[in-house]
This record gives structure tokens, sequence and C-alpha cells, in this order.
């Protein structure tokens, strides 16, 4: 996913149960990388614990249950974090 001159790697999954759908988009953020894969992730920890003496890391889920589509859903989250992700960035691990 693109944020202006950013690129977020995400996981985006649907979980369906019944007529229950719940769109998320997920990644783990570390020292200003967006990682979707939990051994990258204790990788980073591992290199970042002994070149900088930080293992500090943020896991940001965004989810939405809707009765509309599931393309409206999916776009739904998108724009969230295209709106969220330069505010939240002041916070996250650097």
């Amino acid at each position: 996913m693109h944020i202006g001159s950013d690129e977020i790697q995400c996981v985006e999954a649907v979980y369906q149960n019944g007529d229950n759908r719940e769109v998320f988009i997920y990644w783990y953020q570390v020292r200003g990388e967006t990682l979707t894969s939990e051994y990258m992730l204790k990788l980073s920890e591992i290199v970042n614990s002994i070149l900088y003496r930080r293992r500090d890391s943020a896991f940001v889920r965004i989810s939405t249950t809707s009765p509309t589509s599931q393309a409206m859903q999916v776009e739904l989250v998108e724009q969230f974090v295209r709106d969220f992700y330069p505010v939240i960035q002041a916070v996250l691990p650097q």
C-alpha cells in the first residue's frame, strides 16, 4: 500500500463467520520499517538489540465490520490507514 512517498508492507485478511465479515489490515513497525512476517520481526529485534540496544516494536491492526461489500470494506480500511499513518508515525518506534 502506498501512502505518499512511503510504502507500507501490510497483510490484508478477511475473516467471515456466517453473515459476519471482518476486514483486517495489519503490520509490525520496527525502526521506521513495516514488516509482515513474525520471523523478520524477531530478526529485526535481535539485530536492533545488538546494534542499538533497542527491542521496541509495534503491532498495528486496523479492522472493520460493515454490512457493505468486501471491496468497500477494504477501501474504507485502506483510506483510514492513508489518513492515519502520517499521524501515528510520530509515536511509532524509529
